[in-house]
């Protein structure tokens, strides 16, 4: 079935790239929601994120392509985020053992999402707004985390991970 999907999202893909479609407007170029998903499609994006330790002052950027799936529900498409070595899009020096963490685009926000495994201890998670921190401690007492931080910086632990969505012409 996910070679099916993989399939017809290369196909939709090529049919509306610029190449395909050099004699007229271009529209934007859009990525199908996952068949069955109540998910709406999007158009692709990448992500510019900045990654600062607020122990050392230290930061690295990085520059991460279009959300992948990111299987916590159907069609839900974002950044995954883990322990350095995880094979995580975002690593970050942090335990993130019993997590399964993504930052996911929104209409006009960033969520931070996932799962949490039963009495694991989650590290302080807030939003950055004018150089302080706040925000509520997310719920996962149902074991998923969900956290709006619309396009602050978010803060994980000791990182602040600042991320600009872009849109390629």
């Amino acid at each position: 079935m996910n070679r099916l999907v993989d399939r017809t999202i290369r196909w939709l893909r090529d049919a509306l790239s610029p190449k395909q479609n050099a004699g007229g407007d271009n529209p934007p170029r859009v990525l199908p929601a996952q068949p069955g998903s109540s998910a709406r499609p999007h158009r692709q994006i990448a992500a510019d994120v900045e990654i600062t330790d607020l122990e050392t002052g230290v930061s690295r950027r990085l520059t991460l392509g279009e959300p992948g799936e990111q299987q916590l529900e159907p069609g839900d498409r974002g950044w995954s985020v883990g322990e350095p070595g995880s094979g995580a899009q975002i690593e970050i020096d942090e335990d993130l053992h019993g997590f399964k963490l993504g930052i996911f685009p929104a209409s006009n926000h960033l969520i931070l999402g996932g799962r949490v495994a039963p009495g694991s201890q989650l590290p302080v998670i807030a939003r950055g707004h004018e150089g302080s921190w706040s925000g509520e401690p997310p719920d996962t007492g149902k074991g998923t985390l969900y956290f709006r931080f619309d396009h602050l910086a978010l803060r994980i632990g000791r990182h602040a991970i600042q991320l600009t969505i872009v849109f390629p012409d």
